[in-house]
């Protein structure tokens, strides 16, 4: 689906490229104890790596014509293919449009009604944080249960942990805090520069908080987990950027996909709630390709796009794709909303 060039590029996209991967135990997802300590269970996840959205972007960006700051507002179909238009008055023509804008899809809304295609609140709140400890042996201590991934049960909560996942469930009736222990590897031979993430989710709606307020929260809401999961919120320096919005979802409902020129993919057409956030970018390949079959299995729909293509690559002198992304303001980041 992509170059061979790109495809060989997305190993360096992994939060720690540095790291051995043998088949053994670092391909699992453990689940511990929050009181004991013990571990529950192991999942096997042969081949799973854990990805830095960021850095994937950039890789996957590489001859694609990305327009920012676009916010759909209308779609007119004719004979020849659709017309975007954009909130800044500017328009776009296509042959197709796969809106993949998340959630709170506005993509979704044109084609099912405003009415029908808004999100609902679900009643449960994601916060984010990134986050530099500036300190190897911190670090090392969210490794040392597992270097990739883990998942912490309390009685009253489940929660995770690892080298470069943390999952935690945490709260009075249900809340989940999950741990990227690993972000980004600067140095491998010096943790103290290693970029850490931490999630929590809690059940409560109408808590949209940010910067400095938010981290008092979290840190006042998050009590008596087992080590090191306490000490990684407790351990989060004051000024660190951190976010909590309430998540939202979709009942998916037929939509016209007027002759196959525009659809919806991804948390667009199908918001999915935490249980299934460690298969968010995996799910995404696969949407992409069973998109991209669809589109090659119409021979008149496949060829007009050729022929478009052809007359772009003459006009620009490369065969880029035109694209518009949605401005949202956190596209150089991992934030809670519609990703």
């Amino acid at each position: 689906m992509v170059p061979d060039e790109v495809r060989e590029k997305i190993p360096g996209s992994y939060t720690n490229p540095y790291m051995k991967f043998e088949g053994g135990e670092e391909e699992s997802l453990p689940a511990y104890n929050g009181v004991t300590g013990d571990i529950i269970f192991r999942m096997p996840h042969p081949g799973g790596r854990r990805v830095s959205r960021q850095e994937l972007r950039k890789v996957l960006l590489e001859g694609v014509d990305v327009r920012w700051g676009k916010k759909l507002r209308d779609l007119a179909y004719g004979d020849d293919g659709v017309l975007l238009t954009f909130a800044d008055g500017s328009t776009a023509e296509a042959d197709f449009v796969v809106g993949a804008d998340g959630a709170s899809s506005m993509a979704r809304r044109l084609l099912v009604g405003v009415d029908e295609g808004m999100p609902k609140l679900a009643g449960m709140t994601f916060a984010t944080c990134i986050v530099k400890y500036g300190d190897a042996a911190k670090v090392e201590a969210v490794m040392k249960l597992h270097p990739v991934a883990a998942i912490i049960f309390c009685p009253d909560s489940i929660g995770g942990s690892g080298g470069r996942s943390l999952h935690v469930i945490h709260s009075h009736l249900f809340s989940m805090l999950t741990l990227t222990s690993v972000l980004k590897v600067d140095d491998p031979e010096d943790k103290s520069t290693w970029t850490m993430f931490w999630v929590k989710i809690w059940r409560g709606g109408a808590t949209n908080l940010h910067g400095q307020e938010c981290l008092d929260y979290i840190k006042e809401t998050t009590k008596n987990s087992y080590e090191p999961f306490q000490s990684m919120i407790d351990w989060t320096n004051d000024g660190t950027q951190c976010d909590a919005d309430e998540m939202k979802y979709w009942v998916p409902t037929a939509w016209d996909n007027h002759g196959g020129r525009a659809t919806i993919i991804g948390d667009a057409a199908h918001p999915m709630l935490p249980c299934k956030l460690t298969f968010g970018i995996r799910k995404g390949v696969r949407i992409a390709l069973c998109t991209n079959w669809s589109i090659r299995s119409r021979p008149g729909l496949a060829a007009r796009h050729h022929r478009r293509r052809q007359l772009r690559q003459d006009h620009l002198g490369h065969d880029g794709f035109q694209g518009c992304a949605e401005e949202r303001g956190d596209h150089d980041s991992f934030r809670s909303r519609d990703d």
